[in-house]
């Protein structure tokens, strides 16, 4: 999970940045540029880990950790 979150901070701001481009390559990728039904799989769990007060994305800092 550290590495992980280590690789996705080079490239994104937060939580919101990594989930949206996840789901903006889901489109790219599988639905032909449209918003289409892998869009629409992808959405509801961002929109999940994004809302619900326990998600570890509400619960787990995304900035670095201190020295």
């Amino acid at each position: 999970m550290i590495r992980a979150g280590s690789l996705c901070r080079r490239h994104y701001a937060s939580w919101s940045d990594f989930s949206a481009g996840y789901v903006l390559g889901r489109v790219l990728r599988f639905d032909e540029e449209a918003f289409g039904p892998m869009y629409a799989s992808a959405l509801a769990p961002h929109r999940i880990l994004l809302d619900t007060p326990g998600s570890p994305w509400r619960t787990l800092v995304f900035a670095a950790p201190g020295p």
